[in-house]
């Protein structure tokens, strides 16, 4: 397995700036929001009385929730345009397991290494495969069920967060207790990539169609928290908002990054949209009041999320462009 640590061959610029974001809302009760698809059906979970359930939400409003057997908490991760759920679950205090929950819901089980006692499913594409982390290990899973083990070369541990229709997987791995990021081939091959300067936590949140990469990391001193956004010549730029720490949670195909920003000086939480070209909108629903967090976001710019308004309601949202 080849690494190649692309860094110091990359060019890395900062970008910034903030402005008002118009757009039309739907709002609905269902849960925390984690996954949208190119149909505006949506998936995410929300807490019951033993733990956690999952549930998907068609665009018409039909609203379907759902649990492993025998589970008590089933948290749904990532979902496909064929409707394809995918996550984790547990049904024993100390064995996380991976599920994929096809449209029917026909709900398959899985562990993401033999005898794996930690599995993370976080992405699944549009062919069925599913990426994530397997105790130390990452792993593709494809739709007929076969699995693929790798790690970074030398890394404690290994986890891929992300795989687009390519099967190119984006992820993070741990070298000596810090986090550090890479992206995968299908073939394989690994490229291993750094943002600058001292940070504490770092975490890889989506990949796009053509290789974009998104996340944001953590100073080491705890300032702040920074987004970044990774192109496929492994150009790296940084970008902020002001008084915030910015969390993007997903990239669609045309550059457009979506998430969430805690403000320093409300302690109110924003969603943002990052366009291609590096501007940044923020926006609220269903008012400033309250706080607003955006889970992700389709090739159209429709974006999904979840949402606590100045009467304390808590809700899930669709914003259109």
């Amino acid at each position: 397995m080849k690494t190649c640590l692309t860094l110091s061959a990359a060019a890395w610029v900062l970008s910034g700036g903030l402005a008002s974001a118009k757009g039309t809302f739907t709002t609905f009760d269902a849960g925390w929001i984690t996954g949208i698809n190119s149909g505006n059906t949506v998936t995410g979970y929300s807490a019951t009385k033993y733990g956690s359930d999952g549930f998907v939400r068609t665009a018409d409003g039909v609203l379907t929730t759902f649990a492993v057997p025998q589970a008590t908490f089933t948290e749904p991760l990532s979902i496909n345009n064929k409707g394809t759920i995918t996550g984790s679950y547990k049904n024993h205090p100390e064995t996380l397991r991976g599920f994929a929950r096809a449209a029917d819901g026909t709900i398959t089980t899985f562990n993401g290494a033999s005898h794996a006692t930690v599995t993370w499913a976080f992405s699944i594409n549009n062919k069925g495969q599913i990426a994530g982390a397997a105790d130390a290990h990452g792993f593709v899973r494809n739709a007929q069920g076969q699995t693929t083990l790798f790690e970074v070369s030398g890394a404690d541990e290994t986890a891929a967060s992300s795989i687009n229709d390519k099967g190119v997987t984006a992820g993070i791995y741990y070298l000596a207790g810090t986090a550090h990021g890479f992206v995968r081939v299908p073939e394989g091959t690994i490229t291993t990539f750094d943002v600058p300067g001292d940070f504490a936590t770092m975490w890889v949140a989506g990949i796009n169609a053509t290789g974009s990469v998104t996340g944001y990391y953590d100073n080491e001193d705890g300032t702040g928290r920074h987004g970044f956004v990774r192109a496929p010549d492994g150009t790296l730029t940084i970008f902020n908002g002001p008084d915030c720490r910015i969390s993007p949670t997903g990239i669609n195909r045309k550059g457009v990054i979506a998430g969430y920003c805690d403000e320093t000086s409300t302690r109110h939480t924003v969603g943002f949209i990052r366009k291609a070209d590096g501007a940044i909108e923020t926006f609220s629903v269903p008012d400033k009041r309250g706080s607003t967090w955006a889970g992700g976001i389709n090739d159209s710019g429709v974006i999904a999320g979840s949402y606590k308004s100045g009467a304390h309601k808590s809700g899930s949202f669709l914003r259109f462009p």
